[in-house]
């Protein structure tokens, strides 16, 4: 076995300390720094490793609260927009009612989801809320997106609904034929010509200066445009629904006979031509065979179909 020799003189003597030491022992001595030093990184790295940990946890935490509230608040919202897609269902129903046509089916409405939930979601979801949040919002959303595709379907039909009957009330009498006064109504009067008394006058008479527009008051077709020794110069309009309007005593029509006519058309213009004694338009409104009175006929603006 080697030996080493060591002396050792201190400052405050002098006298010296010999040591002999095997040559192994400095070699223990050398691993063992060497392990200390591995433990001391193994320390640091471990201390390091579990600050980090917490670091992370904290933050996530934090980040998992604020993402269970925002989650809540949402939650809230479609709590806010369910209660208002209710309100839109009851009006959906008034505009169905209002048109005369049934209202959709309230339990197909709701689009009602349910079922037993599966066991191994359920205990996931107990552990973890937000999980099972996030999956009543996801569901809730699913919902209210299938309730919302219904409604445009719904009132896609209403649409069509509507512009059938706007296409059928465009066909229908509206609007006065011209501007003026009213100067002789529907029914039985003296006539103001031959003087013949318990005459039945058909139409109604609007007075107004020379070369007044005279407009059409209901979309159709024009059926006849004449001459005659009682109504002068006078067009007829079929509106192919039973419908046709008369307009006579015109100083000059404007349209021909087939001629497409759309409401608000200029069909001529006011004059005195027939058996007449002043300018004015005779507007006449039959169904049928019937003449009806055409101040029925003449809505006001807010009724009236543009």
């Amino acid at each position: 076995m080697k030996f080493i020799r060591l002396q050792i003189h201190l400052d405050s003597s002098s006298r010296a300390l010999n040591l002999r030491l095997p040559e192994f022992s400095f070699r223990v001595l050398h691993w063992a720094k060497r392990v200390v030093q591995l433990g001391l990184v193994l320390f640091i790295l471990q201390v390091g490793t579990l600050y980090t940990y917490d670091y992370l946890l904290q933050s996530a935490t934090k980040q998992q609260s604020k993402l269970y509230h925002r989650l809540k608040g949402v939650s809230a919202q479609m709590n806010l927009l369910d209660s208002a897609m209710r309100t839109g269902f009851q009006n959906e129903d008034l505009v169905h009612m209002k048109f005369g046509i049934a209202p959709p089916d309230r339990d197909q409405r709701e689009l009602g989801v349910g079922g037993r939930i599966n066991p191994d979601s359920a205990f996931v979801f107990s552990i973890h809320p937000i999980r099972g949040l996030r999956a009543k919002v996801q569901g809730n959303m699913d919902q209210l997106e299938n309730q919302i595709s219904r409604t445009q379907s719904s009132f896609s039909s209403i649409r069509g609904y509507m512009e059938q009957q706007y296409s059928q009330w465009r066909h229908i009498p509206s609007v006065t034929p011209s501007a003026g006064r009213f100067s002789s109504g529907f029914g039985l009067r003296t006539h103001p010509v031959t003087g013949e008394t318990e005459k039945m006058h058909t139409g109604i008479d609007i007075s107004n200066n020379r070369w007044t527009p005279i407009q059409a008051t209901a979309d159709g077709v024009v059926s006849l445009v004449k001459n005659s020794e009682y109504f002068g110069n006078y067009v007829v309009i079929n509106h192919r629904n039973g419908y046709e309007t008369k307009f006579g005593h015109m100083e000059k029509p404007i349209v021909k006979e087939g001629q497409m006519i759309v409401r608000g058309q200029i069909l001529g213009y006011m004059g005195r031509t027939g058996r007449t004694t002043g300018i004015h338009v005779h507007y006449e409104v039959w169904h049928g065979e019937t003449a009806l009175n055409p101040a029925n006929f003449v809505l006001s603006p807010e009724y009236a179909v543009e």
